[in-house]
């Protein structure tokens, strides 16, 4: 079923259109809106994924970055003792 409707964006939505026109390779707006709704739940589940993955590695790093403060303050202490 066909349908047909009228979308008054402004300035600030027109921008962003184009850029989506220019992401998805898509020469209209109506061609760059017919990607979005067709491929929302693929963008959305790869967005969620990413977080995900985002927010473990941010973990990894922290621990990474704890493991190098603890080495690095035992290496320190090790240096101060040989010093003594």
């Amino acid at each position: 079923m066909e349908r047909r409707f009228t979308l008054r964006i402004g300035e600030e939505e027109s921008a962003m259109l184009e850029e989506l026109k220019l992401t998805t390779g898509e020469n209209t707006d109506a061609g760059a809106i017919r990607f979005v709704i067709n491929h929302y739940s693929e963008l959305n589940r790869r967005y969620s994924t990413l977080l995900e993955e985002n927010r473990k590695n941010k973990e990894k790093l922290a621990v990474e970055k704890r493991k190098r403060k603890d080495f690095l303050a035992a290496l320190k202490g090790l240096q101060e003792d040989e010093e003594v």
